[in-house]
């Protein structure tokens, strides 16, 4: 016969997460993400009517920030040179970034 497992120690093993654990508030904010969220607040105060009444509830948050690699195909580099007259690089790094705005509605983060 197989030992079952007293339901106590099954409840301890499924911990809930915390309550805003699913919620823009358990983002990170950034320095751009904080200006984007004040940015979006302020034009809908200025708009006026229902909007003023959400803007409140809306935040932006920075969901991903890749580090990529963009390679300059050789007809670019051939034909094309930077600012300084120097050669165009073989590759270009920058940062993918996804950018989310959230909208707090009956308790829920919607993007």
């Amino acid at each position: 016969a197989r030992a079952s497992t007293p339901p106590d120690a099954l409840a301890r093993r499924r911990r809930a997460p915390p309550p805003d654990w699913w919620s823009a508030r358990a983002l990170p904010d950034t320095h751009m993400t904080r200006f984007l969220e004040a940015r979006v607040r302020r034009r809908m105060r200025e708009l006026g009517g229902d909007a003023a009444g959400f803007a409140p509830s809306v935040s932006v948050r920075l969901v991903s920030c890749v580090p990529q690699k963009l390679r300059v195909p050789p007809v670019l580099r051939k034909h094309f040179v930077g600012r300084d007259g120097r050669a165009l690089p073989e590759s270009l790094r920058y940062e993918s970034r996804s950018v989310v705005l959230f909208q707090r509605t009956d308790g829920q983060d919607l993007m």
